[in-house]
């Protein structure tokens, strides 16, 4: 009886294999008669002809924007880019104009690629970072932070250190100090942290900080440091981000901890593990670290970090397509031209509709970190969720580093002004000089409070161009677009272009990520299978709402492309519907979660699409 049941399991699973497989194959048959209807090239051509051009070196290092269409290379999508890239006036870019814009674009990469060898490090600060905790709650699991460590890595001119050999790279310690809790501590971790309860009542050997001291001056060194971008290194940095309460531009950090080369091979194929650093310095550098009585030193651990990153940082590089040669150029010296086909934006962010709050420390304002000139510092923008993987967890993180950072990239998307725009009847009868009317916190980076009886809807639509329709967009009336309605299969097969790894670096790739953008509109009622994935768009009513979907950097680009897969699987063809439109004319980025404002600014506010939409769970994915 049992040799028969697994029998007849077996039989089941097969029989269940092999009407999975016929489906899928009548799928992919199907997909490619349409596509042979079309006159477009199947999905085995297709991967072939992006394998040839992947493999085939470029002769020139400009693109032919003229050369791009239909007729040529066979990709429709490509022929509707082509379209979108030309003038107005007569539809087609005369050769002229092409030819100055490539010359433009040739004489910025000229600054921004290099030399073979030229990583870009010498255009950056590289530090490496790492942190102690402590415990606090009844067992002592809740991880706070006890002390935090800054390194600088000492190069010359030419981005090199000053000794070839990783181990003997000089480093030098920029910020060491002891952090006292904002909670009590029931568990120092002493064998681990090498922390004790004197080291914390400022009587240990460095110097012992509020929380919020710490994290203010940790945000200051990481936004800048002497006018350069900062590259930070660690080990396991999500900790360290997690207990500091702060983030960094995803484009500049380097994990050693998730690092492919330094990672073991897990029990699936596919998986990989971290190991440890103590162990990665040994077999790589042939140091000895953490093996102290005394604790581990958060000093020790940050330049072994470095060190690590400094043995494989070409090949590393090289791996994310040099990034980091783009911050060598100034904003001023990019031309004209290049600024009309990477457009400067001005950042809005709907503080009403987002898990935004104004923060002002008093503690920073009485320690003296943030006087006179400086006031300004102590102005916080913390959200108290962010997102990892698919999923929301509750952590409080300062965005103004953030951003500062992003102010001085010259990589696209290029920010002229950010500006958090917050609803002053939140703020009724509270202090004056508790929530500002505007404050300027960082060079072009401002917190704006409306006046007590106007929303920050309507100044948000008047700043960003104003309604093209008084009163807006009458219920059942189709929106205003401003570009071609294209399928699920010709987004997917664009966004899947994701050629250009080097997180906002001006290089030779196809896409640039990506010369246009999707609007996505729900135009119908659907089912309630589909009422997951629509809550998660923010299109949860039909006529209402608006998803952007864009390559603003490789980050957001695979995100997008994730989202258009999901709408794909879904099947929802009758009910939305997707619009092309070129982001040259982009001019504003609103990041809010409010349904009808995205309606309003997308399709009944401004012109030829100069606004574009994100919801919060996309900014976390720019940076």
């Amino acid at each position: 009886f049992y040799f028969s049941q697994n029998s007849s399991r077996r039989r089941k699973r097969e029989e269940r294999d092999n009407h999975r497989q016929a489906k899928k194959s009548f799928a992919v048959n199907r997909r490619d008669l349409q596509r042979l209807a079309r006159g477009e090239p199947t999905g085995r051509q297709r991967r072939r002809q992006q394998q040839n051009r992947k493999n085939t070196p470029k002769q020139d290092g400009s693109r032919n924007l003229s050369s791009m269409n239909a007729a040529t290379t066979g990709s429709w999508f490509q022929g509707m880019a082509s379209l979108l890239w030309s003038s107005k006036g007569n539809g087609v870019a005369t050769s002229r104009q092409g030819n100055a814009k490539r010359t433009a674009k040739v004489n910025i990469e000229s600054k921004c690629s290099g030399s073979d060898g030229d990583t870009g490090l010498q255009n950056v600060a590289v530090m490496g970072l790492d942190c102690e905790m402590v415990g606090a709650g009844r067992d002592g699991s809740i991880s706070l932070l006890g002390r935090c460590s800054l390194v600088l890595l000492v190069q010359d001119e030419e981005g090199k250190g000053r000794d070839d050999d990783a181990s003997a790279v000089r480093v030098t310690t920029i910020y060491d100090k002891f952090v006292r809790p904002s909670k009590k501590v029931t568990d120092y971790r002493t064998p681990w942290s090498g922390i004790t309860k004197d080291d914390l009542k400022g009587l240990g050997s460095l110097p012992c900080v509020p929380f919020e001291v710490c994290r203010n001056e940790v945000s200051a060194l990481l936004a800048s440091y002497q006018g350069k971008a900062v590259l930070l290194v660690g080990h396991a940095l999500k900790n360290d981000f997690d207990v500091l309460n702060l983030r960094h531009p995803f484009g500049l950090t380097r994990d050693t901890a998730t690092f492919r080369q330094f990672m073991r091979p897990g029990r699936s194929r596919n998986k990989m593990l971290q190991r440890k650093l103590s162990q990665l310095v040994e077999e790589e550098l042939g140091m000895d670290i953490q093996s102290s009585g005394g604790g581990h030193s958060s000093v020790e651990d940050a330049e072994a970090a470095l060190k690590l990153y400094w043995k494989v940082r070409d090949s590393w590089e090289r791996s994310l397509g040099y990034p980091l040669r783009s911050f060598g150029v100034n904003k001023g010296d990019v031309p004209a031209l290049v600024k009309d086909h990477w457009p400067p934006v001005t950042l809005y962010l709907d503080g009403c509709n987002l898990p935004l709050g104004v923060r002002r420390n008093k503690r920073l304002i009485n320690s003296g970190s943030a006087t006179g000139g400086e006031d300004s510092l102590s102005w916080q923008i913390v959200s108290k969720t962010s997102t990892q993987g698919t999923t929301e967890v509750y952590r409080q993180v300062d965005w103004i580093p953030v951003f500062r950072s992003a102010l001085a990239s010259v990589s696209p998307p290029i920010f002229d002004e950010i500006r958090f725009m917050f609803d002053g009847a939140k703020y009724k009868g509270t202090k004056e000089e508790k929530v500002p009317k505007l404050v300027e916190v960082h060079p072009n980076l401002f917190i704006e409070t409306t006046e007590v009886g106007i929303q920050v809807d309507d100044v948000l639509v008047e700043k960003c161009g104003g309604m093209d329709r008084p009163g807006g967009r009458n219920p059942g009336s189709a929106p205003r677009t401003h570009g071609p309605i294209v399928d699920i299969d010709d987004v997917v097969d664009a966004l899947s272009n994701l050629t250009d790894m080097g997180f906002g670096a001006l290089d030779n790739s196809d896409n640039d990520h990506l010369d246009f953008y999707v609007v996505v509109r729900r135009n119908g009622g659907g089912t309630k299978t589909n009422k997951k994935l629509f809550d998660k768009l923010n299109l949860r009513r039909p006529e209402e709402g608006a998803l952007c979907l864009s390559g603003l950097t490789a980050r957001l680009q695979k995100n997008s492309l994730q989202t258009a897969k999901d709408l794909k699987r879904a099947r929802v063809y009758d009910i939305v519907e997707y619009e092309l439109r070129s982001r040259a004319n982009v001019r504003n980025i609103i990041v809010t979660d409010d349904i009808l404002l995205a309606d309003r600014l997308v399709n009944d506010c401004g012109g030829d699409g100069q606004n574009m939409v994100l919801s919060w769970r996309q900014l976390q994915q720019v940076w």
